[in-house]
C-alpha cells in the first residue's frame, strides 16, 4: 500500500479512499525522526509527493468511522474485469440529527476524487458548502 501511494497515481484506487477517511502518513527518516503528513497535503503535483529523500512511510494511519458516518467508494474501468480506472471516487458523509429531532442533517461530507486532475483531489468548495 505504501509504494501505491508514493508513487502518486492519479487513477490509484486507495488513494482517494485514504483521503476521504481522513487518513495520514507517519515518515521516518534515516535519522530516525517522524512526522506527521494529512492524505489530503501528501500529493503535490503528477507523481510528486511529500516525502524527503531519507524518508519512508512508516506507518498509514487510517481513523475509524464515528457513529452516523457512512463510506462510499465508486470505481469506472473501460472494462468490469479491467484492474485500471478510468476515474473513482470516495465520499464520507457524517449525519446527525436536525435540532426538532424529527429529521436528519448533514453534518460534514468528504468529497475526494481519482482521474479527474492530475493528482488525486477534493472538491474542497463543495465540502465546505
Amino acid at each position: 500500500l505504501s509504494g501505491n501511494i508514493v508513487t502518486a497515481s492519479p487513477i490509484s484506487d486507495m488513494n482517494p479512499v485514504l483521503m476521504a477517511l481522513d487518513a495520514y502518513l507517519i515518515l521516518r527518516s534515516t535519522k530516525n525522526t517522524t512526522r506527521d503528513v494529512k492524505m489530503r497535503d501528501f500529493f503535490i503535483s503528477y507523481r510528486k509527493v511529500d516525502l524527503k529523500p531519507d524518508e519512508i512511510v512508516d506507518t498509514i494511519v487510517v481513523p475509524p468511522t464515528t457513529k452516523h458516518e457512512f463510506v462510499e467508494c465508486y470505481k469506472q474501468a473501460r472494462r468490469r474485469e479491467d484492474d485500471i480506472s478510468i476515474v473513482n471516487a470516495c465520499f464520507k458523509a457524517c449525519i446527525e440529527p436536525s435540532e426538532n429531532g424529527n429529521e436528519w442533517q448533514l453534518k460534514n461530507i468528504n468529497m475526494v476524487f481519482g482521474g479527474v486532475a492530475p493528482t488525486t483531489v477534493a472538491a474542497k468548495e463543495t465540502e465546505n458548502f
